[in-house]
Parts: C-alpha cells; sequence; structure tokens
C-alpha cells in the first residue's frame, strides 16, 4: 500500500530553499515540484468543511459516516500525492518542449529525471513559507518528513532586502521587516523541532550545505529513509535564485538601528550554536496546534460573515435603487412645478432636487462599490469586528 510520505524544505526565505530542493529532487525516489504554497490554505479551508459537514452531529454527513477530520484531511491528502505523483509525465513533457526552444537553458544537473526506470514515489517541496504552516501539512500528510535549513540572520536579511520578483517588486520594505520574517519563520520552525523531534524534522545549517554538501545530504537521507544518490550534489555547484549577480555578494549587513534587528542577530548566533533537541516534548503539542484550530475557526467565522454581507449588500442595492426611483420622481415634481409656477421656492426646489440626483448617480459609480468594500471588510474578521 502506498503511503503519502512528501518531502518539504522550510526555513526563512533566501535561505538557499531552492538549491536544496532540487538537490533532494535529483534522487530516484523524490520527484522534484515548483513552490505550491497552497497546501496549507487548502488544508484549513478543508478543515472548516468538514466542521460545517459534522455540526449536527449523528445528523451530520460526515458525523454520521464516522469520518473524524484527521480522516478527512489524510485522505485527502492522499488524493493530492497521488495527483502530484501522477503529474510527473506531463513535467517531463513541459520539460522536453522548453529544452527543443531554448537549449542553452538546459543544465543536466537540474532534471526532472534522470532514468525512466525511477519510481519517484515521494516528492519534495520547497515553498519557505511553509515553515509558518507545518501544523497543516501535517494535518493533510500525517507521515510527511520536514527539513529545515537554517542560515545566518544577517545573510538572510541582506539577501531579501537586494531580491527582487519576475515584476521587479522588493520582498520586503526596510531592514526591521526583513530581520522580523527571519525571526518569525525560524522560531515557527524551532517549535516545530522541539515538538514534533528529530524523527519528523531534521535541521540543517546553510554553512554546514556549503562547506560539505556530501555529508550534509547523507544526513539528510539518513533521516528520510533513502539511500544516498550522487546525482544530488550536482546542483550544489551551482548558484541559482540569488538575490546577487555573479559574485557581488554583499560584505556589510544592514546597521542596527532597532531591537528587532539586535534580537534577530542574538538569536541568530543562539540557534545556530545551539544542536537540535534530541527528543520531542509532546507535552508542548496541543499548545503548538492552537495556530492551526484558530485558522481553522476563522475561517468558519470568515465564510459566515461573508454570506452575511452578501446579504446585507443585496439588500443595500435594493435600497439604493428604491432611492434612485424616489430622486427621480421628486425631481420630475420639481420640474412641473417650476415651469408651472416659476417663483422662488420652486426653483430652489428644483435646484435641491438636481443637486441630490448628481449625489446619487456619483455615488453609484463611485460609492457604492466603496461601501460594499467597506462592509465585506467589516465581516472579513472573526466576530465581524473592524480591523
Amino acid at each position: 500500500m502506498h503511503e503519502a510520505k512528501p518531502v518539504f524544505v522550510v526555513g526563512a526565505p533566501r535561505s538557499g530553499t531552492s538549491v536544496l530542493t532540487w538537490a533532494l529532487g535529483q534522487h530516484p525516489n523524490l520527484l522534484l515540484t515548483e513552490e505550491s504554497n497552497w497546501l496549507g490554505s487548502f488544508a484549513i479551508q478543508a478543515a472548516a468543511a468538514h466542521a460545517q459537514g459534522s455540526v449536527r452531529a449523528q445528523r451530520s454527513q460526515l458525523s454520521a459516516l464516522g469520518i473524524d477530520q484527521d480522516a478527512f484531511l489524510s485522505g485527502l491528502g492522499d488524493a493530492i500525492d497521488r495527483m502530484i505523483l501522477a503529474g510527473r509525465l506531463q513535467m517531463e513533457i513541459a520539460g522536453g518542449v522548453a529544452a527543443e526552444h531554448s537549449p542553452l537553458q538546459v543544465n543536466s544537473d537540474f532534471a526532472i529525471s534522470r532514468d525512466p526506470k525511477e519510481r519517484k514515489s515521494r516528492w519534495v517541496d520547497g515553498t519557505p513559507e511553509y515553515s509558518l504552516q507545518i501544523p497543516a501539512l501535517l494535518a493533510l500528510f500525517p507521515r510527511a518528513r520536514f527539513v529545515h535549513l537554517m542560515r545566518d540572520a544577517d545573510q538572510v536579511a541582506a539577501s531579501l532586502l537586494a531580491f527582487r520578483d519576475e515584476r521587479g517588486r522588493a520582498l520586503v520594505g526596510s531592514a526591521d521587516e526583513a530581520y522580523a520574517y527571519w525571526l518569525r519563520t525560524v522560531r515557527a520552525c524551532l517549535d516545530a523541532e522541539t515538538v514534533l523531534g528529530p524523527g519528523i524534522i531534521h535541521r540543517v545549517r546553510h554553512t554546514d550545505l556549503v562547506a560539505d554538501g556530501e555529508g550534509t545530504l547523507r544526513g539528510i537521507f539518513d533521516f528520510l529513509g533513502e539511500p544516498f544518490a550522487p546525482a544530488c550534489l550536482e546542483p550544489l555547484r551551482h548558484r541559482i535564485n540569488s538575490s546577487f549577480p555573479g559574485d557581488a555578494v554583499p560584505r556589510t549587513w544592514p546597521a542596527a538601528q532597532s531591537a528587532i534587528i539586535e534580537q534577530a542577530r542574538r538569536s541568530s548566533a543562539e540557534w545556530l550554536a545551539s544542536p537540535q533537541s534530541a527528543l520531542a516534548d509532546a507535552s508542548k503539542r496541543a499548545c503548538w496546534q492552537v495556530g492551526f484550530d484558530e485558522s481553522v475557526l476563522h475561517a468558519q467565522v470568515l465564510q459566515g460573515n461573508w454570506e452575511t454581507a452578501q446579504r446585507m449588500l443585496s439588500q443595500t442595492r435594493l435600497a439604493f435603487n428604491v432611492c434612485g426611483i424616489l430622486l427621480l420622481v421628486n425631481w420630475l415634481l420639481a420640474l412641473a412645478l417650476c415651469i408651472r409656477t416659476g417663483d422662488a421656492a420652486a426653483a430652489f426646489w428644483l435646484g435641491l432636487a438636481c443637486a441630490t440626483v448628481v449625489v446619487y448617480l456619483w455615488l453609484r459609480r463611485v460609492g457604492l462599490r466603496a461601501i460594499a468594500t467597506r462592509v465585506l471588510g467589516r465581516f472579513a474578521r472573526p466576530g465581524g469586528k473592524p480591523g
């Protein structure tokens, strides 16, 4: 029986997760996949759907069938696992087409498959944002394994500040934001290490990957229960997705101008020097799981509030149209009276009616959308409270 056992490379963005993912993807049993960034939110929405399907206990379908949340989510994870592995052929075809059109872009060190006989029963995903969604991923894939790649905070911050995406946009707006993001993601991974233990998450230092790629990869494959494959070393010979052109690496780091930068630097030195815990602390699992449970509850409340907001918007639109009809009738009456009598009171009434019609038309074109946005924004938060 096939079991879903994907591998997730996590860590702060710009920590080398891309090249490590490519390296692991050269293994004959690991299928390289693009960064996904949808699985965590999908798990939350699926858990909220399960809650909706179980809300009336035995009078609800899922409860009556005896399908609890764990079985529901892991079943969906199994289906996702099979679909991803089945997509291998499509990836290879797309790679072949790209190679025909741009042969100079082809590098044999980066391959989807190195042998048609490779069975590829697992897949690897290097989405760094999953550092903050490990509980959600485990809900979908209970037998998943995580490789935490940790890099020095200064190096990550410098890379974050220099990097631009395909549209030329920066990932962060300031040094404080870069160091804060490093702190948040690395702390989430360290919390996972404490709760899950070295059997589920394995820490790797970026300096070790650079200095001893083979030894580091052998340690990862021992953790994954897979034999070492020499082909996995080949991507490590390259710099990919770098923030700096050529060898233009930074020699100075952002000045320590705030408490958050100082905190990140102290934590970086401490965490990089400390070994990974040898045991899992199961007593902290419930507290660690709270974030996922709160996200599920938020998704449930959000759906209910969204439906309420849609009803309110429909009622508002109806009332707005009725007001428009009344204003038009008022303008016609004012116009008729002004033509008939021509006195100052009738002229004032006509002017006022014209002004109200103009305001109505302006609100209809611009204001109603803004009002709807404010209404929906109000109800897009738990409890219907404005943010």
